[in-house]
């Protein structure tokens, strides 16, 4: 009788498709590789949050950042980004005595960038520039900080390695007289 009853069971199974038994996947020869294109996760972000405003070119002279001769963002980097948020003056009216500038390139080209920093007025001034890596691993971040007076220029080096395990560097470039 219990026989009877397992044999009924498992033709009902088997008519309406429930099933206790799973499937078995059975491969022979190599197993599959998957032909998709590695992805590029490098980033480089820069971001400044003080009396300044700030232009970076590439190697090759695009520009992206705030072009104060314009008074334009210019984004001629490939696959870049930049907003810049100018804060007014309150006491005085004017309306660019502070900006908030953020950059992205994404995914950014090793090389050598010239990061261009315009005083707004006196004082502090900073810049944060975090990267990643082509595989997406974090990179150590660097900061720029410094005094600057008003409409003065100064000018830094930054040399990105997209490569894991490396690291930037940022040097302050002086003028030449």
């Amino acid at each position: 009788m219990r026989y009877l009853i397992s044999l009924g069971l498992l033709a009902f199974a088997c008519v309406s498709g429930w099933s206790e038994i799973g499937e078995i996947d059975v491969h022979s020869g190599p197993p599959v590789v998957s032909e998709a294109p590695a992805t590029d996760g490098s980033v480089l972000w820069v971001l400044s949050k003080t009396r300044i405003t700030v232009m970076m070119l590439d190697s090759k002279g695009r520009r992206t950042g705030y072009d104060f001769k314009t008074d334009k963002t210019l984004t001629e980097i490939p696959n870049s980004e930049c907003s810049v948020d100018f804060v007014p003056n309150q006491y005085t009216g004017d309306p660019h005595s502070e900006a908030y500038q953020r950059f992205t390139i994404q995914p950014a080209t090793s090389g050598a960038y010239t990061i261009q920093v315009r005083g707004l007025q006196d004082g502090p001034f900073q810049i944060d520039i975090s990267a990643q890596s082509t595989n997406g691993s974090s990179e150590p971040s660097k900061q720029i900080e410094g005094l600057i007076s008003a409409k003065e220029m100064k000018t830094f080096r930054l040399n990105y390695d997209a490569s894991p395990s490396m690291q930037m560097t940022v040097i302050e470039q002086t003028p030449r007289h």
